[in-house]
C-alpha cells in the first residue's frame, strides 16, 4: 500500500461529570502516537468507580504498548490467551485482535487483584467498562473492542451507526423479543475487574478517508439520540467545527438535556 493511501488520524476528547453526580467515574484515553481511543465507565461504591476506569484506562494503554513492543522484538515468544492455553504470535490467526485481548485481560487482572487486596465489601467490587478503537493508519482499519455499555459509533457518508452492543440486561431483553417486563438499562452484565474470565468483544473493521469515530460513555448517548449525536457530528464533517470544537459540543448538549450521569466523548477522524 502506497504511503498517500494511508489514513492519517487526529483525535479529540472531553469529559464532563455532568449535572447529578457529584464524582466523575469516567476515564479516558487518547494517543494519537498509537491511533487508539478509549472510554472506561467505572461502577462500585464510594470512590471505586473512578479507581477502576482510572486503572483500566492507563493500565490497557500500557499493556496495549508492552505487548506491541514484545511482539515487535520477541515473535517467538510464548503467551497465554483468553483460555489459558500457551501459544507464540505466529500462532494467531489475528495478532492485533490478540495484542488488545492480552492487554485488556492484564487490565482486568490489575483491577481484579485491587478488589481482593482492598476487599470486595470495602470497594463493593470495583468494575468498569471498557470500550475503544485502535486505529491501524497503514491497514485501513480499525480494532474495535468492547466491554459493557460504553459504545463505540461510526459516521461516514451522512450515516451513522453503533458498532459495538452494549453488554446490559436491557439488551438481552431485546435480544429475546422483549419478553416480560422492560428491565433498567443500567444493569450491566459484563465489565472490567469483576471476575477472573473477561469477556471482550473484538472485531476489525475497515476505515475510509472521511470516517469518524465516536466512542463514548452512556452518559452521552442516553441523554441524546442517534441523529443528534450524528447531527453535531456533521459540523465537523462540514468543516464547520474542529473535532475538540464538536467533542464538547456533545458534552455540551448532553447537559443542556439533562446530564443525568457523567459523559465522556473520544472522538477520531481519518482523512
Amino acid at each position: 500500500m502506497s504511503v498517500s493511501s494511508q489514513l492519517t488520524v487526529t483525535m479529540a476528547s472531553w469529559t464532563d461529570v455532568g449535572r447529578t453526580r457529584k464524582i466523575n467515574e469516567d476515564s479516558f484515553c487518547v494517543d494519537e502516537n498509537m491511533s487508539l481511543m478509549l472510554v472506561a465507565d467505572g461502577m462500585g461504591g464510594h470512590e471505586a468507580g473512578e479507581l477502576a476506569s482510572s486503572y483500566a484506562a492507563t493500565a490497557f494503554r500500557q499493556e496495549l504498548f508492552a505487548c506491541l513492543e514484545d511482539c515487535k522484538q520477541h515473535i517467538s515468544n510464548v503467551i497465554v490467551d483468553s483460555n489459558d492455553q500457551e501459544k507464540t504470535w505466529l500462532d494467531l490467526p489475528n495478532p492485533l485482535l490478540s495484542l488488545v485481548e492480552l492487554a485488556a485481560i492484564r487490565a482486568n487482572r490489575l483491577i481484579l487483584k485491587e478488589n481482593l487486596a482492598g476487599g470486595y465489601k470495602a470497594r463493593q467490587r470495583m468494575g468498569t467498562t471498557l470500550v475503544g478503537v485502535w486505529i491501524q493508519p497503514e491497514l485501513r482499519e480499525a480494532v474495535i473492542f468492547n466491554a459493557g455499555d460504553s459504545r463505540v459509533y461510526l459516521w461516514r457518508e451522512h450515516k451513522f451507526a453503533a458498532l459495538t452492543k452494549d453488554h446490559s440486561l436491557h439488551q438481552q431483553w431485546l435480544d429475546y423479543g422483549r419478553i416480560g417486563p422492560e428491565p433498567s438499562t443500567n444493569i450491566i452484565m459484563n465489565a472490567v475487574g469483576v471476575t477472573e474470565k473477561l469477556k471482550i468483544d473484538l472485531k476489525v473493521y475497515g476505515l475510509k478517508k472521511g470516517d469518524i469515530l465516536l466512542a463514548c460513555s452512556d452518559g452521552l448517548n442516553s441523554m441524546l439520540t442517534d441523529e443528534q449525536i450524528a447531527g453535531l457530528i456533521e459540523f465537523h464533517a462540514s468543516g464547520e467545527k474542529t473535532l475538540d470544537e464538536v467533542s464538547r459540543l456533545l458534552v455540551d448538549k448532553a447537559n443542556e438535556l439533562g446530564g443525568a450521569d457523567n459523559i465522556t466523548v473520544a472522538l477520531a477522524a481519518c482523512s
